[in-house]
C-alpha cells in the first residue's frame, strides 16, 4: 500500500492528488507559524507584519488542518505538549487585546494537558450545546466539591474526640484518706476562745434550748427574721394527714435566738433587703429573697464566722488531736502511726488529717489489702448546740489534691465498723486541641498541691473577692494560705461584706469568668459503703478502754470504765477503706478523626466530583505559576522603555 504523499528533499511532493508546499522556507520563515489570517506567528507568540505570499486555498492548509499530518508538524497543541515559556516574552508591540489573548492560550494549553475531569471536554467540544452542558456540570462539581470540603474540614476542626474504655489489673496506688472528728472544738478548751464564741455556744446549748422550747405556745406564729415568708399551698403545709389543716404547730425555727449583734460578725445578716435587690441582680426573685434564715442555717454561719474570727493557732489546739483519737492504724497490716497524719482545718469540722504516702500501693483486694482505722471520739467533749450527731467525716480523694469534707466528704457513724470499698477510674484527656484539659504542673508549682477542678473554681473566687473588695473571706483560710494572701486583711466592716456578698452571688450566677477546664489526668474513685454495729461490749472494755486509757489521765480513763455498754461502744468507730478489686477502668481519649483520614477523605472527594489528584493539584499550581510569572514578566517589560 503507497502513501499518499511522497518526500521530494525539498518539500512534500504530490502524490495521488496531493499537492506541492513549493520551494524551501528561509530560515526566518521556518521560525514563523501560520496565523491563519495572513499572518504569521514567530515562535513567541508575535505576530510578523510579513504579509503570506501564498493564500490557503493555494497552498492546501486548510485541507491539512485536524489531519494527524498537521498535528505532528506542531500545528496545535496536545496533552502531551508542555507549557510553553513564550507568552512570558515582550508584549511592548502587542495590540491591546494581545496580552488577553496570551492569557487565554495559558488557559487553552491547561485545559489540553490537564489530568482534571472536564476541562479537556470544554477545549475540546466544538458544539456549543455541548460546551454548555460541560460547563454546567464543571461548575456544579465545583460547587458540590466546595461544600463537600466544607463539611470535612468543619468536622475535622471541631476536634472531635472518642472514648476508649479499657480494663487494666495491677497494684493500685492507694489514694489520701482525710478524716474529720465533727466536733470542731473541745468542750475543755472553750474557755480558750473569744467571749462571742461562747456566748454562741451557751446560746445554742441543747438544755437552754429545750426550756424555750418549753416556753411556746400551742399555736405558735415565730417570729420571722429579715423577711416574710410567702405562705405555701394548703396541700404544700399539710402535716401529712390528708386534711389540709393549715394548724401551725410549733417548730424549731419559732425559737428567736438572741445571738449577739455587737460583733462583726453579723453584718452578713443585718445587710437590708434595700441593698440586696439593688446590687445583686436576680435576687428579688430568688427564694433566697422569699424565705427567712432557718435557726440551724444561722447557727452554722454564726459558727463559721466566729470560728473563723480565732486565732489559727488556737483554733488547732481548740480541736481533737490525732494522737488522742487512734487507736489503731495499718495498711496491709503494717503499723502507721499519728505523726504519718497531716494536719488540715476546716471552719466546719476543726481539725482534720489527712494520711498518704506514695509508698502506699495495695498489691490484694479486699480489706486485708487496704487501711484499717480505729478511732476514740471522745464524745464526752463534744459541744452539743454546735454538733448534734456523732461520728466522722471521711473523704477519700487522689493524693496530693486538696479535701473538702464538708462538700465531699462521708458521714461514719459512732459505734460502727464501716467499710468502704473503692473502684478506681483512671481519666486521659487528649488535651489542646481536641479537648481542653488543665495541665496539673503549671497549677502544682504555683499552689503546691495537685490539680482539681472543684480546687481551682474555689481559687477562682477567692481571687475575684481579693481583687474586687481588697480583703479576703476568713471563712475560707486554707485557701487563702495556699495563695499566700494571708496579709491581705480580712473582710469584715460593712462595705466589705457588702461586697464579697456581691462577689459570692456573681459567682453562684456565673458572672465571675473562671478557666477551671477538667485535668489531662484524673483518678476517680467509686465508693460502696457497708456498716454493722461495733465494737462488742466485750471487746470494748477488755481491749479498747484499755488501749485508752494507757495514755489518758485518771479521770478520763474512769469515766469511760463506768459508762455503760451503749455510751461506750459509742466512743469508737471502726474504718476499713481497700479496693473492691485491682482491675480498673482507664478511659482515654483519642482523636475521632485522624489526620491520615482527613487527608484521604479530601482527596476522595476531590476525585469524586472532578477527578483531582494530587498531581492535578500540581498542575493547577503550576497554572497559577505560570499566569503570575507571565504578568509579572509584561508589567516588568511596559516599564522598561520608561525608565530607560
Amino acid at each position: 500500500m503507497s502513501s499518499n504523499y511522497g518526500h521530494n528533499g525539498n518539500g512534500w511532493g504530490a502524490a495521488n492528488g496531493g499537492y506541492d508546499r513549493g520551494p524551501p522556507m528561509s530560515s526566518s520563515r521556518r521560525n514563523q507559524r501560520y496565523d491563519g489570517d495572513d499572518h504569521f506567528r514567530d515562535t513567541y507568540g508575535r505576530q510578523s507584519p510579513q504579509k503570506s505570499n501564498f493564500s490557503m486555498e493555494d497552498s492546501g492548509i486548510e485541507s491539512m488542518r485536524g489531519s494527524d499530518a498537521y498535528k505532528g508538524k506542531g500545528g496545535s497543541s496536545n496533552f502531551s505538549s508542555p507549557y510553553r515559556p513564550d507568552d512570558r516574552q515582550d508584549t511592548s508591540s502587542e495590540q491591546p487585546g494581545s496580552k488577553r489573548k496570551a492569557v487565554a492560550r495559558i488557559f487553552s494549553r491547561f485545559a489540553e494537558n490537564c489530568s482534571m475531569q472536564g476541562p479537556p471536554y470544554l477545549r475540546a467540544s466544538t458544539w456549543w450545546l455541548s460546551r454548555l452542558l460541560w460547563s454546567l456540570m464543571f461548575i456544579g462539581a465545583l460547587g458540590a466539591m466546595t461544600f463537600h470540603l466544607y463539611y470535612l474540614c468543619q468536622t475535622y476542626f471541631a476536634w472531635p474526640v472518642q472514648n476508649k474504655i479499657v480494663l487494666g489489673w495491677s497494684g493500685l496506688q492507694f489514694p489520701a484518706v482525710t478524716v474529720c472528728n465533727v466536733n470542731p472544738v473541745r468542750l475543755a478548751r472553750l474557755g480558750d476562745l473569744s467571749d462571742d464564741f461562747r456566748q454562741l455556744v451557751s446560746l445554742t446549748d441543747p438544755a437552754n434550748l429545750g426550756s424555750i422550747i418549753d416556753r411556746l405556745p400551742a399555736r405558735a406564729t415565730g417570729k420571722r427574721r429579715r423577711r416574710q415568708v410567702t405562705v405555701l399551698p394548703t396541700d404544700l403545709a399539710s402535716d401529712g394527714d390528708g386534711d389540709g389543716d393549715e394548724e401551725n404547730r410549733p417548730q424549731l425555727d419559732d425559737i428567736d435566738f438572741d445571738i449577739p449583734t455587737n460583733n462583726f460578725t453579723n453584718s452578713r445578716q443585718e445587710l437590708d433587703d434595700d441593698f440586696l435587690d439593688r446590687s445583686l441582680d436576680g435576687y428579688e426573685n430568688s427564694w433566697e429573697r422569699e424565705a427567712p434564715e432557718s435557726n440551724f442555717a444561722q447557727i452554722e454561719r454564726q459558727f463559721r464566722e466566729l470560728y473563723a474570727a480565732e486565732r489559727r493557732v488556737t483554733r488547732i489546739q481548740a480541736g481533737h488531736q490525732m494522737r488522742d483519737m487512734l487507736v489503731s492504724c495499718s495498711f496491709g497490716g503494717k503499723t502507721c502511726y499519728p505523726n504519718n497524719f497531716t494536719l488540715q482545718t476546716s471552719m466546719t469540722y476543726g481539725n482534720c488529717y489527712t494520711l498518704q504516702y506514695d509508698k502506699f500501693v495495695s498489691r490484694q483486694s479486699g480489706p486485708s489489702g487496704g487501711m484499717e482505722l480505729i478511732f476514740y471520739l471522745d464524745r464526752e467533749e463534744y459541744i452539743r448546740g454546735v454538733t448534734p450527731d456523732d461520728g466522722l467525716q471521711v473523704t477519700v480523694h487522689q493524693a496530693g489534691t486538696k479535701p473538702f469534707p464538708y462538700d465531699e466528704g462521708i458521714a461514719v457513724s459512732s459505734g460502727t465498723h464501716t467499710m468502704l470499698s473503692l473502684k478506681l477510674m483512671q481519666i486521659e484527656r487528649y488535651g489542646k486541641p481536641y479537648s481542653k484539659c488543665a495541665n496539673n504542673s503549671e497549677f502544682f508549682n504555683k499552689y503546691k498541691v495537685h490539680y482539681t477542678r472543684q480546687t481551682c473554681q474555689k481559687l477562682c473566687e477567692q481571687e475575684a473577692i481579693h481583687t474586687r473588695c481588697n480583703c479576703r473571706d476568713e471563712v475560707e483560710e486554707d485557701l487563702n494560705i495556699l495563695m499566700a494572701a494571708n496579709d491581705i486583711k480580712p473582710c469584715r466592716s460593712q462595705s466589705d461584706i457588702q461586697c464579697l456578698s456581691q462577689t459570692q452571688w456573681d459567682y453562684a450566677q456565673g458572672r465571675v469568668e473562671c478557666s477551671c477546664e477538667s485535668p489531662c489526668l484524673e483518678y476517680k474513685y467509686e465508693k460502696t459503703m457497708s456498716s454493722r454495729p461495733w465494737p462488742h461490749k466485750t471487746f470494748a472494755k477488755g481491749v479498747l478502754v484499755k488501749t485508752v486509757c494507757k495514755r489518758e489521765t485518771g479521770a478520763k480513763c474512769a469515766s469511760l470504765t463506768n459508762k455503760d455498754n451503749d455510751d461506750l461502744t459509742n466512743e469508737f468507730v471502726k474504718l476499713n477503706i481497700f479496693y473492691e478489686d485491682l482491675n480498673y477502668e482507664n478511659i482515654t481519649e483519642s482523636p475521632d478523626y485522624e489526620d491520615v483520614q482527613f487527608i484521604s477523605d479530601l482527596g476522595g472527594t476531590m476525585g469524586l466530583w472532578i477527578g483531582l489528584s494530587i498531581l492535578s493539584v500540581a498542575e493547577v499550581f503550576q497554572l497559577f505559576v505560570e499566569l503570575f510569572r507571565y504578568l509579572l514578566c509584561c508589567r516588568w517589560r511596559e516599564r522598561v522603555p520608561k525608565s530607560s
